[in-house]
């Protein structure tokens, strides 16, 4: 397996600065498998299976724009960034059948999956300090684009015949749109962030060899309110609300026919203490799922009858590095692929500094019981603008937006049968 990865930032000057990454990943395995009992006391360590291997590569690049305006209009402080994303991956199981220790293969089959991400999501932040209550509005949209050829062809070892068994495609879109206001009141402690979504998420479903089409649509608003108290340095109080938004599953789009996406409210409270460099915190949540039918059609096609050979075929992960939270500092993390999404990270839960409210909003949030799925609405990298102190007016660093957990995190990894490829 070789990993190279390059992360870099270039501050153009004062009030501009560009971040970017890319990232190569190879991988080229030989596969076990299982022994007989026979072979297994002869050598628990030999393997009998030399048709089996995985192999694999992605490549990802990621860059985020970021521009401090000033102070405009009734703005005292404005700041623009601009973060673009894409991916390309794939991946194949090269297995020999039948798929028992002591058989013989008569038939090599291959799945290869080819996935190929891309997004963009501009974001403006704009804020208001007051005497007594202080106002940052976060505007920004997002469009993400997923293509992913799922196929499994087999190739008869005797005969030298092939065919194929499965030749799914999946073409997915989702389109957002977002606003919040962080509401800050009694000297700072007190913080109010209401926000709303709107998702529009179209997935279009084709299986080359049966022949059967389908086509979904699921819009929603996803509003969110979180509300945070710094009681003191170290103890913090929060409570948080949010609507998520979850697309159909593989599975039941592929083995169901089930294209319904699923609705939930998400609710948590907790506490944190972090006494210098330490950190703790408790929490508790709960969810109200529903499922909604989407606005969905169905073909039928002509079944593919030409067998194509059992070659390497297809290709992506999720693209754009997510950060999260450490107890008081900012680490890049890998990126995650989720379902689609509730409101964007407010801008209180940014560090070093403990955030101000534990916003559970981030730009791709599923549902708590989100598992792998057909769409990788993917998580950008752009740093959550920050405002300027009221004294120098200057530009601040750009420090990147903290996820916290609790509900609403989707898993770290998918199943390798999901089209998420461990995002």
């Amino acid at each position: 397996m070789q990993n190279y990865r390059l992360r870099g930032q270039w501050d153009i000057d004062d009030s501009r600065s560009l971040s970017f990454g890319v990232q190569r990943y190879k991988a080229d395995l030989d596969l076990a498998g299982a022994l007989s009992v026979a072979d297994y006391k002869d050598d628990p360590r030999q393997s009998t299976r030399d048709l089996d291997r995985f192999e694999g590569d992605s490549d990802r690049v990621w860059g985020t724009y970021s521009q401090y305006l000033g102070a405009m209009g009734p703005f005292d402080a404005v700041e623009f960034s601009w973060t673009n994303f894409a991916q390309h991956s794939y991946r194949n199981f090269l297995i020999g059948l039948p798929f028992t220790p002591d058989a013989t293969p008569t038939t090599f089959q291959d799945a290869p999956r080819d996935f190929r991400v891309w997004g963009s999501e501009p974001r403006l932040s704009l804020s208001l300090d007051g005497d007594s209550v202080s106002q940052t509005w976060l505007l920004g949209a997002r469009l993400v684009k997923e293509d992913v050829d799922f196929d499994v062809n087999r190739q008869n070892l005797g005969t030298g015949a092939h065919s194929v068994i499965r030749d799914w495609t999946f073409d997915d879109e989702a389109k957002a749109a977002y606003v919040s206001n962080e509401i800050k009141l009694l000297d700072g402690r007190l913080t109010l962030t209401p926000g709303v979504r709107y998702e529009h998420a179209r997935m279009e479903y084709a299986d080359g060899v049966s022949g059967v089409e389908r086509q979904s649509i699921a819009e929603e608003w996803l509003p969110g309110l979180s509300l945070g108290y710094q009681l003191d340095d170290a103890w913090f109080l929060y409570a948080n609300a949010q609507k998520s938004l979850r697309v159909p599953q593989i599975t039941s789009i592929v083995k169901d026919g089930d294209v319904a996406a699923e609705l939930a409210w998400n609710y948590e409270t907790g506490v944190r203490y972090t006494p210098g460099r330490a950190c703790a915190s408790t929490s508790a949540c709960t969810a109200s799922i529903s499922r909604i039918r989407s606005n969905t059609t169905a073909a039928t096609t002509a079944s593919r009858t030409s067998a194509a050979p059992a070659t390497r075929a297809s290709r992506a992960r999720c693209s754009g590095p997510r950060r999260r939270c450490r107890t008081s500092t900012c680490t890049p993390a890998t990126p995650t692929s989720t379902a689609s999404s509730a409101p964007v990270p407010s801008p209180a839960t940014r560090c070093p500094s403990p955030p101000a409210t534990r916003s559970p909003w981030t730009a791709a949030t599923a549902s708590p019981r989100s598992g792998p799925t057909a769409w990788t609405a993917c998580m950008s990298a752009a740093p959550i603008p920050m405002r300027p102190t009221a004294a120098t007016r200057t530009p601040t660093p750009r420090s990147a937006a903290c996820r916290p957990t609790g509900c609403g995190t989707p898993p770290s990894s998918a199943s390798s049968n999901s089209t998420t490829a461990a995002c």
